[in-house]
């Protein structure tokens, strides 16, 4: 499982407050929803357009993200704006979850017992 990292001061943040407050709530949802399908999917940030639809968004609220400066337009769809240096990329991930397969395996074959703590 991956996560989608959101800061605590997002909410506050200028390009987040630059959106206008009817447009907030749609934009946040579809940037919070994208974000997590991003990271499931290991899509390192990039959006396809139809993908937009699926979330139960409209063009609107990914034009109010592009507006904010929290999207980019790309071929395709959307990027988020800076993804890696907040979230971990596709690479990482995955080379994470090759070390935590042979870790296990190596338990596996030596007979340890896995309780969850590094030892």
């Amino acid at each position: 499982m991956t996560w989608f990292k959101v800061d605590d001061d997002f909410y506050d943040h200028p390009k987040v407050k630059g959106i206008p407050k009817r447009a907030r709530p749609g934009a946040i949802a579809l940037w919070t929803m994208a974000g997590s399908w991003c990271a499931r999917y290991l899509m390192d940030g990039l959006v396809p357009e139809h993908q937009v639809a699926e979330l139960g968004s409209l063009p609107k609220d990914a034009a109010a993200l592009i507006d904010a400066g929290l999207w980019l337009t790309v071929a395709g769809g959307y990027q988020f704006h800076d993804w890696s240096a907040y979230q971990p990329s596709r690479g990482q991930v995955e080379e994470e979850r090759e070390k935590a397969r042979k870790r296990m395996q190596r338990r596996r074959s030596s007979g340890e017992h896995d309780d969850g703590q590094d030892r």
